[in-house]
């Protein structure tokens, strides 16, 4: 089973800003261990197209690319983010809001989980079974 925790739905500039602060979060603490997964709904330049870890750094560039060949949007299409073999995840949703799923509480899935409540951002928080 896993945790569930969806924020609520979020404007365009507070969706980036918790793109960018989640994703330099886990760039630093899981350089070598994250998958990133654009959905289907970016195009077929980006479908099911898998960053690989060394180059998550440069994910901003990439997704500025896809929007800029309107391939993609940011809080418009999923983009997936997995990390400790897929035990975790979170997934910038279509419909402008966060999913963090994970079945153990680590130090980033507290800090994203702070930020988060800090900012009033928590909608709904719940188990997923497998």
């Amino acid at each position: 089973m896993s945790q569930v925790i969806i924020s609520r739905l979020l404007n365009e500039q507070e969706f980036r800003n918790q793109y960018n602060l989640i994703l330099e979060m886990l760039a630093s603490a899981y350089p070598n261990d994250l998958t990133i997964f654009f959905g289907f709904a970016w195009g077929d330049a980006f479908n099911n197209r898998q960053v690989s870890p060394e180059n998550i750094r440069s994910l901003n560039a990439l997704v500025q690319e896809a929007e800029d060949l309107s391939a993609g949007k940011l809080g418009a299409d999923n983009l997936h983010i997995s990390w400790d073999n897929g035990k975790k995840e979170i997934i910038f949703c279509h419909e402008s809001d966060i999913h963090l799923l994970y079945n153990t509480e680590t130090e980033i899935i507290r800090a994203i989980l702070d930020n988060w409540n800090t900012q009033q951002l928590i909608r709904y928080i719940g188990i997923k079974n497998e």
